[in-house]
């Protein structure tokens, strides 16, 4: 499996990245623009007010290049208007899903790649804006019930949105318990309970509509609210989805309506538990 992804340098040495489908557009500004305000930097894009987020102030890299001329990358699905400040666009390339979380562990990244034989540094671009403005991805109030955590199970074949995904429901209170494809779920599922199914619609060995089919005819805790996981959803698969027995599809990538869905389909669950 392949993504389109952004190639990016901030300074002069490494590189960085960001899925396309994450990027709302980006503003090539001169930086003589960008104005100081207290102990952070904005600038006028089209009439708003733009927060302008210099990475190598977040993560320990080299200091930015200082050039007349930048660009800002702006994402997709945020609360807070910004963007993401870099010296040089390189290229839009198509990214393999092999993306390693552990090489390189430090907050704000997702983790790396090697591509033509360099190393590429994957953007969490919702970890970013928590980390210069915390509190500001005004996220829906997470539901608590009585027993304790909830535990999600997450079925997704993609290493990299089961790591942003997962970032999202973690960084929200929630327990996740990851799957690499649908029939491993649905073997994780036999075995253990839980309060809530997110899972991927494309997928090996067991799709996720294979999976929901095989849940809701069983026996065992067949009633657990579950949500669709999509980049793009078809109407029609929307509608074969929600006839097999999902509750809710969302897109993978939007964190606040993911977290706001999440949150609602519990609360459905708890209420109706309730009664």
């Amino acid at each position: 499996e392949v993504y389109s992804t952004l190639l990016f340098h901030c300074g002069s040495a490494e590189r960085f990245a960001v899925l396309l489908p994450m990027i709302n557009h980006i503003e090539k500004i001169q930086t003589k623009d960008i104005e100081q305000v207290s102990d952070k930097e904005y600038i006028n894009i089209k009439g708003d007010s733009v927060l302008v987020v210099r990475i190598n102030e977040i993560l320990s890299i080299q200091p930015e290049e200082d050039l007349e001329q930048m660009y800002l990358i702006l994402p997709k699905h945020t609360s807070r208007n910004f963007g993401l400040l870099a010296s040089r666009l390189e290229d839009i390339v198509q990214v393999s899903s092999n993306i390693d979380s552990d090489s390189i562990s430090e907050d704000g990244l997702l983790g790396s790649c090697i591509l033509d034989e360099q190393m590429v540094l994957f953007v969490d671009m919702h970890r970013i804006i928590d980390i210069v403005s915390p509190g500001s991805s005004a996220l829906p109030e997470k539901v608590e019930e009585v027993r304790g955590k909830i535990k999600i199970l997450h079925a997704e074949d993609t290493l990299i949105f089961r790591q942003i995904v997962r970032g999202y429901l973690e960084s929200d209170g929630y327990e996740v318990v990851s799957a690499n494809d649908g029939q491993e779920a649905y073997e994780m599922f036999q075995e253990d309970k839980y309060d809530l199914l997110l899972s991927d619609m494309e997928m090996p060995e067991m799709d996720g509509f294979g999976l929901i089919r095989a849940i809701r005819s069983g026996s065992f805790n067949n009633q657990v609210p579950a949500i669709a996981l999509t980049t793009l959803a078809r109407p029609e698969d929307r509608e074969k989805g929600l006839r097999l027995g999902f509750d809710r599809y969302e897109l993978k990538i939007d964190r606040s309506a993911l977290l706001a869905t999440v949150s609602d389909v519990l609360k459905t669950k708890q209420q109706g538990t309730a009664s």
